[in-house]
C-alpha cells in the first residue's frame, strides 16, 4: 500500500496520545501510516480500540518501554520507516498533543509537490501558536529558525532520505537539551527549498506561563537545557551572531524582570545568561564535532 503521509509520533502521555488518535478520524481520503513510539512503562492497548478502526490509517506500535531523548525516539521511528515502509510520499513528526480537524485533508489534497513548514493553531482558538508574521508561500531561510519545530515539518520522502536521522547529541533528554529540530531544518535547507503553508495546519495546546508555579531550580534546569542546546546548534551551523543575540537577550530579560520585581524569574534568566555565555565560549574553542 502506498501512503500519502508517514507520521512519526513518540509519546509518554497516554491521555494526549488518545486525543491525537481520535483526531486522525477527521482525515479522510488521505492514506496515513502512523508510527507510534511508545515510551510508557506499560504500553497503551491499541488492538480493537475505537480510535484505530479506520481503513485509511495504518498504525505501527513500537513498544520501547523506556524514556528516550526526543532525537532518539524520532530516530527509532525513522529506522522502522526506512526498513519497512516502501511507499510513502511525505513524512511528518506530530507531537503526542497534536490534533487535526477535517480541513487538513482538504488542504493537503490541494498541495503542489514540495517541502513545507506548516502552520500551527492554538487548540480551541484561531490564533497562530507562534507570534511570527509569515505570508503564505514564503520561501523559508536560515533566519526563520526561531519559527520552526518538528511539528511543522511536512517533508517529501526524497528529502527525508537525504537528511537521514536527527542528531542524537541534541534534544530533550540528550546532552544538549534542545535544538534538534532546528538542526534538521537547517540541514533540510541545504538540500531543497522549504515553503511556509499557512492554510495547512495542525492544532497544539496554547503555550501557558507556568513559571510562577515552578521552583527556581526547575526553571533554571529548563533554561539551562535549552541554552546548551541552542548554543550547540548555533555553533554547529556557525550562526555566532544568533548565539550572541540570544545571550544578550538573556541578560536583558534578567534586568527587565528585576525592575518588575519578578526576582525568581529574573534570577533564572541571569543564570541562563551565564550558561549560554559559558557554552558559547566552550564550544567555540573546542568545536562541536
Amino acid at each position: 500500500m502506498k501512503y500519502d503521509i508517514a507520521m512519526i509520533t513518540p509519546f509518554i502521555n497516554s491521555v494526549y496520545i488518545y486525543e491525537f488518535l481520535k483526531s486522525l478520524k477527521n482525515i479522510k481520503q488521505v492514506t496515513i501510516c502512523v508510527i507510534l513510539i511508545d515510551m510508557l512503562d506499560e504500553p497503551i492497548i491499541l488492538r480493537g480500540h475505537q480510535y484505530v478502526q479506520s481503513s485509511n490509517v495504518k498504525f505501527i506500535h513500537l513498544k520501547i518501554g523506556k524514556r528516550l531523548s526526543s532525537s532518539e525516539s524520532r530516530n527509532a521511528g525513522l529506522k522502522y520507516l526506512f526498513a519497512n515502509i516502501k511507499e510513502y510520499s511525505y513524512v511528518m513528526f506530530p507531537d503526542d498533543d497534536t490534533t487535526f480537524n477535517s480541513s487538513f485533508c482538504k488542504e493537503f489534497l490541494k498541495l503542489k509537490k514540495g517541502n513545507y513548514i506548516l502552520n500551527v493553531i492554538n487548540k480551541g482558538t484561531n490564533e497562530s501558536y507562534a507570534k511570527y508574521s509569515k505570508v503564505n508561500g514564503t520561501l523559508m531561510n536560515r533566519s526563520d529558525i526561531d519559527f520552526v519545530g518538528c511539528v511543522r515539518f511536512l517533508f517529501l520522502r526524497e528529502l527525508i532520505n537525504q537528511l537521514g536521522f536527527f542528531d542524537e547529541r541534541m534534544g530533550i533528554g540528550a546532552r544538549y537539551g534542545a535544538g534538534e529540530d532546528g538542526d534538521y531544518y537547517l540541514r533540510a535547507l541545504e538540500f531543497d527549498s522549504l515553503y511556509y503553508n499557512e492554510s495547512l495546519y495542525t492544532f497544539h495546546p496554547a503555550p501557558t506561563d507556568k513559571y510562577s508555579t515552578m521552583s527556581l531550580n526547575c526553571i533554571v534546569k529548563r533554561f539551562s537545557n535549552y541554552g546548551k542546546g541552542a548554543m550547540f546548534l548555533f555553533c554547529k551551523h556557525k550562526m555566532y551572531f544568533k548565539a550572541i543575540k540570544m545571550i544578550v537577550r538573556g541578560a536583558g530579560g534578567s534586568f527587565f524582570l528585576l525592575f518588575k520585581f519578578q526576582f525568581k524569574l529574573s534570577g533564572a534568566y541571569f543564570v541562563a545568561f551565564l550558561i549560554r555565555l559559558k557554552y558559547l565560549i566552550m564550544l567555540s574553542v573546542k568545536g562541536v564535532d
